[in-house]
Order: C-alpha cells, then structure tokens, then sequence
C-alpha cells in the first residue's frame, strides 16, 4: 500500500513540473452512507440530501491536487481523512437479527481523469481506495478496498464545489465476534474546497 501511494505521489508531482497549470489546495464537507450501490441510489441519495430528508453520517477533510492537461482535460487526485458511522447488520447463531454500529476512520484516496464544460463545470469518473485505519473495523472486513468515484463539481475562481459517489467494487463481508455481518459499501461526499 506504501509502494502505490508513493507511485501516485510521485506521478501527481512529475505531472506538476510538466503541467501549464498545476493546482492544489485544501478540501472538507461531509459524508452520507448509501444502502445501494447504483447510480440510481447515487442521484436519489444527493435528492434527500438537498431536500433535508437525508443527514450525514460523517465528514471528511484533505488535500486536493489538479494538474489541467488541456483547456477541457485535466487529472485530479484527492488524499482525505474521513470519518463515517456506519450501522451492519446480521444475523447471529440463534437466528436473532443483530445491528451493530462501526465508527470508520479511513484514508480515502482517488485518482480521477476529468473534463471541463464551459470552464466552470467538471465531470470525472476514476479510481477510489480506502485504507481503515479501525483495527476492529479493518480486522472483520480487510484493511483496504478498491472502488470507483463518479463526480461533479463546479469552480468559481479558487473556490470549489464537488459532489462526489465513491463506492468499492465489492460488498464488505466479515465476521464480528462470531456474527456474520455485511453491507454494501457507498458514500457520497459534499466537499467544498480552495484551489492555490
């Protein structure tokens, strides 16, 4: 896990010392958990999220970096604490349902390829990684998981506004205190951001 964070740490700056426009800042917002994992969940959850009929279960905070290719092209790449509860639920050997409540924190990583609409508008679709830093967490379900990020943002001047869907590329599946748990794993991000 160190050798590819240094490998994407190294390609982010070697992109910057060739870039025309090379920019980072600072990003924070909040976090909502997501039941299921489609599209469809994703655009339903941020309409409960704009209405008020959805709250956040977490919120996370970061480094951001943007290295513009071309006036419409550009690779993102964002490295954010984030912390979330989460609610599993299982079954245990009497056949009693059993909920249990994990507070996750993670390092969420995503390298993302992007374009621009009318240069304030972006759209970008990518890679996702978490690494729990939660021994309990991370000792039932595994320590890292791989995903995809689907998102949208908008920047006026170095302000940034994103909406961001970040989900693995399977279910979180474990064993806690000898109760099978599992759920699907998806989140959606708010985050609010200044580029420099």
């Amino acid at each position: 896990m160190r050798r590819i964070v240094m490998l994407l740490a190294m390609t982010i700056a070697g992109m910057g010392l060739q870039a025309q426009d090379f920019q980072w800042g600072v990003k924070g917002g909040l976090t909502y958990n997501m039941t299921d994992l489609s599209l469809g969940d994703a655009v339903s959850t941020s309409g409960e999220v704009f209405s008020g009929d959805r709250s956040n279960n977490g919120w996370h905070l970061g480094l951001t970096a943007r290295d513009e290719i071309t006036n419409n092209f550009y690779v993102q790449f964002d490295a954010l604490y984030n912390q979330t509860s989460l609610t599993m639920d299982g079954v245990d050997e009497n056949g009693q349902p059993v909920s249990q409540e994990f507070t996750q924190n993670a390092i969420n990583l995503n390298l993302a390829p992007g374009f621009r609409v009318f240069k304030l508008l972006r759209a970008q679709a990518g890679l996702n990684g978490n690494l729990w830093l939660d021994n309990e967490y991370a000792d039932t379900f595994g320590r890292f998981q791989l995903g995809y990020q689907l998102g949208v943002g908008l920047d006026l001047g170095p302000l940034t506004f994103d909406i961001g869907y970040n989900t693995s590329f399977k279910d979180h599946d474990g064993e806690w205190n000898g109760i099978p748990l599992s759920t699907n794993r998806g989140e959606l991000l708010m985050t609010v951001g200044i580029q420099f």
